[in-house]
């Protein structure tokens, strides 16, 4: 069957667990499809992070307590995304607050990690305040060349205009100034615009931005799969997202994020004629003193990136040209596609008491297309 793209879907099955849980995607195109066999072993695989948070916006951590947790597991490129905040400023937060307060215990275990030298504290009682690192300064600490890269972005936290009213998130990567949300009269109008606010900075800046669509189910299945076909602009897509609460399966009225996925990129390639979404998986990492899985802990979705060098520029590009896959366990050996065989290799690298299962999903060139209220009701 003639297909307008290719992508690979690998699923790993829990001894007797009967939900099959989407552990890698990874989306091909012929024309622009990565890399061949030949030049592949000039590259090096990355594995890093592109959505996480701290005490800057909504998490339950300090910002360098955050990234030490990252580098310390051997991720090679991690982001900080806090919602409409980078991290920069003389920033103090109380102890004591109606939300997410600092406990002592907390505030002992950043003093036992850095020393007292590191952490600024001021104030008595319930005017203790900690002044929170700055992005600079963590970077400083943090990054060291050829080892572990630090990306300054923001989670462009906005909602449409009444009366619609739907969220919109959207991660820009390598940032040098906030990007206040630029909310329109759709969830289309939204991304539309926050996204054309981070390409007027990359412009500006002369340096790459990358964003991607954030949990679309989220808020109320906030972003159909014909909003995202309606925006060529997105070129990414959270697939997987592993905070509680953005309904990532979707229920009997609405798709999963893997099925909406499905959907835009098939309105994308039949009907509108554009480029598909790449898909990414993130931890939305909020909570890092518990290991409950109803909560949004870190270490459960990334994506890892082939590149010449471990260096913003060359990891983005890699991305743009989808030379990355994304996961939540399965490892991969060997990714290689040849453009000119129009073959493609994959070798998963096995672990013990686990079955894998690779599917090849691909959308017909001649395929009919359902109404639009038959698509946003296929769960």
């Amino acid at each position: 069957m003639p297909t307008a793209c290719r992508s690979i879907h690998l699923r790993h099955f829990f001894g007797t667990c009967s939900r099959r849980v989407l552990l890698l995607a990874f989306l091909l195109l012929p024309v622009v499809a990565a890399v061949s066999a030949e030049g592949a072993s000039e590259d090096r695989w990355f594995k890093g992070t592109t959505h996480s948070h701290s005490f800057w916006s909504d998490g339950d951590q300090f910002p360098d307590m955050v990234v030490d947790w990252f580098k310390s597991r051997d991720y090679d490129f991690f982001s900080l995304t806090d919602h409409n905040r980078i991290m920069e400023g003389n920033r103090w937060v109380k102890l004591v607050r109606q939300r997410r307060p600092i406990s002592e215990e907390v505030l002992q275990k950043y003093i036992d990690r850095f020393g007292a030298d590191w952490v600024e504290v001021r104030g008595e009682g319930s005017e203790r305040e900690v002044r929170l690192k700055t992005f600079q300064e963590i970077e400083k600490r943090f990054a060291e060349p050829g080892r572990f890269l630090l990306i300054q972005g923001e989670e462009i936290t906005d909602r449409s205009k009444a009366p619609s009213s739907r969220c919109v998130h959207i991660n820009a990567l390598n940032l040098v100034k906030l990007i206040r949300p630029q909310s329109g009269d759709s969830a289309i109008e939204t991304m539309r615009r926050d996204i054309a606010a981070a390409d007027e900075q990359a412009r500006q800046m002369r340096r790459p931005i990358l964003t991607h669509v954030n949990h679309p189910n989220f808020g109320g299945y906030s972003i159909t799969a014909r909003d995202l076909a309606e925006v060529p602009e997105v070129r990414f897509l959270e697939i997987c997202n592993n905070h509680n609460g953005v309904c990532h399966y979707g229920d009997k009225n609405h798709p999963s994020v893997e099925r909406l996925w499905d959907l835009a990129n098939t309105l994308r390639l039949i009907e509108k004629k554009v480029p598909p979404i790449y898909g990414v998986a993130s931890d939305d990492s909020h909570n890092y003193h518990t290991k409950s899985p109803s909560r949004a802990i870190p270490g459960r979705g990334w994506i890892v990136v082939r590149a010449r060098r471990l260096e913003t520029r060359a990891l983005l590009r890699a991305m743009a040209e989808g030379d990355f896959y994304s996961s939540t366990g399965v490892e991969l050996a060997e990714l290689d596609y040849n453009p000119r065989r129009r073959t493609l290799h994959v070798e998963v690298v096995p672990k013990p008491d686990t079955h894998y299962t690779i599917e090849f999903i691909g959308t017909p060139a001649d395929l009919t297309l359902p109404d639009d209220k038959a698509l946003d009701k296929t769960a």
